[in-house]
């Protein structure tokens, strides 16, 4: 997700950051920028970018998820693996090598693409627990 972030006096003018973020990673960091708390009942899925862009310090590594369509993602690291809701095989992307995602991995990384899988089905599991399902 490209953004660009004005902070004067707390954000160095110009800086760049090749970090991946997601729209999640929004709200906790308006609200450290604002000086806002969190209250302790509320998980937030997102991350604080905040201390990241004021003096460039290395974001702990994460798996980033998210939902479009019929599908489900998930990046970790370089990787990248779409899952579809209909059934269909599950793909997976070298970002580094291939950003375009023509090459599909699945089948040359077999325990990758299944420990990603599990990863961004348990993620949807708890993100839906109590959810109605729509028809």
């Amino acid at each position: 997700m490209m953004t660009k972030v004005s902070l004067t006096g707390e954000i160095e003018a110009g800086r760049v950051s090749e970090q991946p973020m997601m729209g999640a990673d929004l709200l906790p960091t308006i609200a450290a920028m604002m000086g806002a708390s969190k209250p302790e009942e509320v998980k937030w899925d997102g991350t604080n970018l905040l201390p990241h862009w004021k003096k460039s310090t290395a974001l702990k590594e994460r798996d980033l998820f998210w939902e479009f369509k019929k599908h489900l993602a998930m990046r970790r690291g370089n990787f990248k693996l779409v899952t579809h809701k209909d059934g269909k095989s599950p793909e997976l992307y070298d970002l580094n090598n291939d950003l375009g995602e023509s090459k599909n991995l699945a089948k040359e990384k077999p325990q990758l693409t299944e420990e990603m899988l599990q990863a961004v089905q348990a993620w949807y599991a708890e993100i839906t627990a109590g959810v109605e399902k729509r028809t």
